[in-house]
């Protein structure tokens, strides 16, 4: 699991230094929601703004580095998998658990990055003296995202799908 949690670091220490570079630019009073054309339709004080900001990297942080370490510890009957009688069974309990750990990682550093690429593209919004947002980079990013999700959903059900014959 070293280098989703490696990961997960990197990109909080990036999100920290957004913050860090971003803070005195932005104005006082920051554009924080945007219609379907991209233009501000919303305000919020800047400090609430960056505050809502490590709120849901805390949230993101939280889950995917709260889980795997929670993994160990949870009984048996709360894990729902295909077939877990097998893959929590005495011999395969601790292969399943660590690739379960280093899913959730990866899962981890997959929503981390979609929320600082929104907020980047918030944050840059702000500079624009139209504040104008780019639908274009949030849809792809969304769209990278979701894909990968199902990828994610797609190895996890390969992987638990039925035990070796």
């Amino acid at each position: 699991m070293k280098f989703p949690f490696y990961g997960i670091l990197a990109l909080v220490a990036f999100a920290i230094a957004q913050v860090i570079y971003y803070f005195p630019l932005l104005p006082e009073t920051v554009a924080s929601h945007f219609n379907n054309a991209g233009q501000a339709n919303g305000a919020s004080p800047k400090i609430a703004y960056f505050g809502l900001y490590f709120l849901v990297v805390a949230i993101v942080l939280g889950i995917s580095l709260g889980i795997p370490r929670l993994l160990d510890r949870l009984p048996i009957s709360i894990i729902n998998l295909s077939n877990k009688e097998y893959w929590l069974s005495e011999d395969n309990r601790f292969g399943s658990i660590a690739y379960l750990k280093q899913s959730f990682g990866w899962f981890g550093v997959m929503t981390l990055l979609l929320v600082i690429v929104a907020f980047q593209l918030t944050f840059l919004a702000n500079l624009d003296p139209a504040k104008s947002f780019s639908s274009f980079w949030l849809f792809l990013s969304l769209g990278a995202y979701l894909i990968s999700v199902v990828i994610w959903i797609v190895a996890l059900y390969r992987r638990f799908h039925k035990p070796p014959a």
